[in-house]
């Protein structure tokens, strides 16, 4: 058998899509052809051709994804009836070529009529606890991250009028796209749960004026702060100062917010998190623009032989002048 080609069990492959047509292009009813699977009028040979599936985060996913429609059909009736785990015979494609529309990671998909506009909102409620940072620093923010969580809490004063969360799953879980959004819901149902001082005030990190330096006042019983961190004004560009990490997960269990999920493909690829998204860094700085950085030309085999070429006729036109001379 060639290497590009194996059997696959129909319950590890996924879809890339979250919305198939019902039909296939010749006009055949998926339903209908599920139908004569199941009352073995055909074999699946006959009907589904070879499926293309490609791998990715250590997942299978269909590019042909009404045939794997029928087949998980299919196989869901014979587990049913005959208690046997359907195989098929798969290639495999280019990851290049892959396009992922889900935002499901594949495991759920919707049937529409073929040429239908109809639209499928993808508006959740999920635990906030299960939702995660997509990045490990957030650039940009006033000293002690005050400003923005009073502006925050002074316009959401209510649940309902939080804003809507947009994520992406992968690798089973769920990453925020706009961190920001997320650190500030976060802290707001923080400071639901008590987050309040003595007077009954709503507590929020202080800034000691007292001194040059201003010393950023860790609490963490009633906050969940930490990294009391000096600044330095001469050296502030050159800090990156750890102001907040949340609380440990179980304090969120029970808040519930509203999820937008988004296609898989808009995760950023190759995203190392230090803490698997679970904390996030308030970078006082903004983010370093990467165009400052000065561009050296890439090297290749050609401007590499040009180079020496270059070289080689600096060398002979001062041997020339010499003999001149």
């Amino acid at each position: 058998m060639p290497r590009n080609r194996k059997e696959l069990e129909v319950r590890f492959i996924r879809y890339t899509q979250d919305v198939l047509d019902d039909t296939f292009d010749d006009g055949t009813r998926l339903s209908d052809t599920l139908d004569g699977l199941r009352n073995k009028r055909y074999k699946i040979n006959d009907k589904i051709p070879k499926i293309t599936v490609v791998k990715k985060d250590e997942i299978y996913f269909c590019k042909d994804n009404r045939e794997l429609w029928v087949l998980k059909g299919f196989a869901a009736f014979l587990e049913e009836t005959e208690n046997v785990l359907l195989k098929v015979p798969v290639q495999f494609g280019k990851l290049e070529n892959l396009k992922m529309t889900t935002t499901t990671e594949g495991e759920d998909v919707r049937l529409r009529h073929k040429g239908s506009t109809e639209e499928f909102n993808n508006i959740k409620s999920v635990e906030l606890s299960t939702i995660r940072y997509s990045a490990d620093k957030i650039y940009g923010f006033s000293r002690s991250g005050e400003d923005e969580l009073k502006i925050f809490l002074s316009k959401h004063r209510d649940p309902s009028k939080l804003p809507v969360l947009d994520v992406v799953k992968r690798k089973g879980k769920l990453y925020a796209l706009h961190n920001i959004q997320l650190w500030l819901v976060k802290h707001w149902f923080q400071m639901k749960h008590g987050g309040v001082n003595d007077e009954g005030k709503q507590h929020s990190p202080n800034i000691d004026e007292s001194t040059d330096s201003p010393n950023i006042e860790s609490d963490i019983d009633s906050q969940g702060l930490e990294g009391a961190v000096a600044i330095d004004d001469t050296d502030r560009a050159n800090v990156e100062t750890k102001l907040f990490t949340d609380k440990q997960e179980e304090e969120f269990h029970d808040d519930v917010v509203i999820v937008d999920m988004k296609p898989y493909d808009k995760y950023p690829e190759n995203t190392a998190l230090e803490n698997e998204g679970l904390s996030i860094k308030l970078v006082l700085e903004s983010k370093p623009n990467k165009s400052s950085h000065p561009k050296y030309r890439q090297l290749t085999r050609q401007s590499a032989s040009n180079d020496r070429r270059s070289v080689r006729e600096y060398g002979d036109a001062c041997k020339s002048k010499q003999r001149r001379r």
